[in-house]
């Protein structure tokens, strides 16, 4: 008994691999398609091919072209298989596009399903692949919105040049500016005596060429005219307390009083400029980040004259 079962079993297992085979022929048979057989697909730009060897692509893909790939983005195309031309199948491939741009170059790319050259497919791995181009309405447009500033790259050209030349002319006052405290600071509180006068006694007959050499000198990187009597009788001190500090030195360059006019027409100015009333840009798509009344007086945006039907023609590639 055991040698009969034993040899039903040996009889039954090839009976069930056949059994299975049907099956997974059945599964390869529905996504295994002829490329000739398609008569048409419809692509979508958010959404990507089924990929059995190697990996998903997006179902539309633009790789280049006149216009750009971001200019104007198709959302569905659809291509018809026009005939086999002895090489591969030949498409139509159509889409609702702007009358400034039109396909240039297209491709149906598609996964052969045991290898790249493989007559069958498999089925949903076809994408589109194309360049996007201007037509001469489109070309005009571009041109006309670049001397005005407005359309594509011109805007972004003409914008930056003229933002360089205002940074850089700001960029000189303000240095100007800089250089010109520096040297009143340098002047009124660091640079030294320029000319030496001969000491000579006050109103008083009192000299005060024997106090100076007793007084010791000023603090260093100060200048001697803060420590003269003189300017302490102008401001309102003593005798006894000036006599203290004398010395013999005058600087004929500029004084306090200079700085401090100097100071004040400075300040005066920058604050002049900081009170000017700030008028905040806007982004225009066609023009770019720009003053509203200028904008509003001086310009308006090329318009299209609408949309049509566009297509595109080209063969097959497999991957």
């Amino acid at each position: 008994m055991v040698e009969v079962a034993n040899m039903w079993s040996l009889l039954l297992l090839p009976l069930l691999a056949l059994l299975q085979i049907p099956g997974a022929w059945c599964w390869n048979h529905q996504e295994r398609v002829l490329l000739r057989d398609i008569q048409a697909i419809t692509l979508y730009a958010d959404r990507y091919t089924n990929a059995r060897r190697s990996a998903p692509v997006p179902q539309l893909k633009c790789i280049g072209g006149s216009a750009g790939c971001h200019t104007m983005v198709p959302q569905v195309v659809q291509c018809h298989n026009r005939g086999w031309d002895g090489f591969d199948v030949q498409w139509e491939c159509k889409v609702d596009m702007d009358n400034s741009y039109r396909f240039g170059k297209v491709e149906v790319s598609c996964e052969g399903f045991d290898y790249p050259e493989d007559p069958y497919v498999l089925r949903g791995s076809c994408g589109l692949e194309y360049t996007l181009e201007l037509t001469e309405e489109g070309r005009k447009r571009s041109q006309d919105g670049y001397r005005s500033g407005g359309f594509g790259s011109g805007y972004f050209q003409s914008n930056s040049n003229s933002w360089d030349t205002k940074t850089n002319g700001s960029s000189a006052i303000v240095l100007i500016v800089i250089v010109i405290i520096a040297y009143g600071v340098y002047k009124l509180f660091l640079s030294g005596p320029s000319v030496q006068e001969h000491p000579r006694p006050d109103e008083y007959g009192y000299d005060f060429q024997s106090q100076t050499r007793a007084s010791a000198p000023p603090p260093p990187g100060f200048k001697s005219d803060f420590t003269d009597p003189h300017l302490c009788k102008i401001f309102g001190a003593s005798k006894s307390f000036s006599s203290g500090y004398g010395t013999s030195h005058s600087n004929q360059g500029p004084g306090f009083w200079t700085g401090l006019g100097t100071g004040g027409v400075l300040g005066y100015l920058f604050g002049n400029r900081r009170a000017q009333p700030y008028q905040a840009p806007y982004f225009n798509t066609w023009t770019g980040p720009s003053n509203s009344d200028s904008m509003h007086q001086n310009y308006r945006p090329p318009q299209s004259s609408g949309v049509r039907t566009a297509s595109g023609f080209g063969g097959t590639k497999r991957r």
